[in-house]
């Protein structure tokens, strides 16, 4: 056989596997819109809209625990039925972990096992796929880190890059945006924010919740710090998926899932020295 008829052989395969993979990619995540409760994703749909924090304490089913503007955001969604909510949080998820890695790696990763980030991940349905592109596309769009104070909140200590490298504009955007997120939501529900306060302060002295912190929240914060800071002094963004990770208020073993932007990373900087747009 040519070295031609090899390499046009070699990409026939790959084509066929790559298939395959898209094809294993949509069953899984089917499998899991058909299976899974979507514990976490159900927390969103289900808030009540006069008193979203009614159930205030993490660990219970549906408890709420993110900001007022990240119910207002997903106003749409909820209007729909649960299962369509579940089902286009499934999708939207899954299209996130392919753009991420590819199909190939993608469907490897989705394998059901109790033990994989990324399947516990998407099965529970958090936020951690949409905090993903955050951490793929925030130092170019500082805006989407408004996502991160929004949600999950510490996370959100990722813009301390822009602080190190003096990129004083893309501080401002991200905090910017931020402020201008937080202030229509709360002309929006003054009482939400309020009673948001009060369960993030609920939960910072729940004894579960500290005792889930190990080190605790502040040392974890610290060290997060440090990575952030010497990763942007020696423009090292890989270091952001793993300080994140550290930063979360608690760790959880799917919230790993976000290590995943490190694959992205690398196919990013693959394109660039391709030329690629």
């Amino acid at each position: 056989m040519s070295f031609a008829s090899a390499a046009l052989a070699r990409i026939g395969w790959l084509r066929l596997v790559t298939w395959g993979a898209i094809i294993a990619v949509i069953v899984e995540a089917a499998w899991i819109v058909a299976f899974s409760p979507g514990s976490d994703a159900h927390a969103y749909w289900a808030a009540s809209w006069d008193a979203p924090y009614a159930i205030g304490r993490a660990y219970t089913t549906d408890a709420y625990l993110y900001s007022p503007a990240f119910l207002q955001a997903l106003t749409p969604l909820r209007l729909l039925p649960w299962p369509m909510f579940w089902a286009a949080w499934v999708t939207g998820s899954t299209l996130i972990l392919v753009w991420l890695t590819g199909p190939i790696l993608a469907a490897i990763v989705l394998i059901p096992t109790p033990f994989s980030p990324v399947f516990t991940e998407l099965w529970h349905g958090n936020v951690v796929m949409p905090m993903a592109v955050v951490l793929a596309l925030g130092l170019r769009h500082p805006a989407l880190w408004s996502f991160m104070f929004l949600t999950k909140v510490t996370p959100g200590i990722g813009i301390i890059w822009f602080a190190v490298r003096r990129e004083w504009r893309s501080l401002a955007i991200a905090v910017g945006a931020t402020a201008a997120i937080a202030l229509l939501s709360y002309a929006l529900a003054p009482g939400a924010w309020a009673d948001w306060v009060a369960t993030l302060r609920l939960n910072a002295v729940a004894p579960e919740i500290v005792a889930a912190h190990l080190p605790p929240l502040g040392w974890r914060l610290a060290i997060a710090a440090i990575l952030i800071g010497t990763g942007a002094w020696f423009n090292e963004r890989r270091v952001l998926p793993l300080a994140i990770i550290i930063a979360l208020p608690e760790f959880w073993y799917a919230s790993l899932s976000l290590l995943l932007v490190m694959v992205w990373q690398l196919r990013d900087d693959r394109r660039h020295r391709h030329g690629d747009p």
